[in-house]
Formats: C-alpha cells, sequence, structure tokens
C-alpha cells in the first residue's frame, strides 16, 4: 500500500513538472511573438493573436505586391 502512494505522489511530480515545462515554453513563445509584431509589447494574449494575424495577412498582401511588381519590371 505504501508503495503505490509513493508510486502515484511519483507520477503526479512529473505531470506538474510537465506541466510546468509547458508553461514555461508557451511564455518564451509568446515573448518572442510579442517582439516580431509591432506594437505588441504589452497587450493580452488574445489581442496578441488577432495583431499576429493581422501582421501576417499584411505581409502576405505585400510579398503580392512585390511580385506584380517584379513581373512587371520583368517583362
Amino acid at each position: 500500500m505504501r508503495f503505490r502512494g509513493l508510486k502515484e505522489a511519483t507520477r503526479e511530480l512529473r505531470e506538474t513538472k510537465r506541466r510546468q515545462r509547458q508553461v514555461f515554453s508557451l511564455r518564451r513563445k509568446l515573448r518572442s511573438l510579442r517582439g516580431m509584431i509591432p506594437g505588441c509589447d504589452e497587450v493580452d494574449i488574445e489581442t496578441l493573436l488577432q495583431r499576429t494575424a493581422d501582421h501576417i495577412a499584411k505581409l502576405k498582401l505585400r510579398v503580392h505586391a512585390l511580385k506584380s511588381l517584379l513581373k512587371l519590371y520583368k517583362s
């Protein structure tokens, strides 16, 4: 009976550490994303993700425009 409690406690500790690593990893990734997206230094996660989507759309539009210009000047 004692060993069963020890095994369960060990499993719970392992699970807690795994969750802590995941949270740390997510925070690190969000911090990195905040640095890449203009004006997102101190916004909540929902706003950060919305602005990220907007920024990606703007970048895609820029790429499309630049490709069109390239085709125009190449011809």
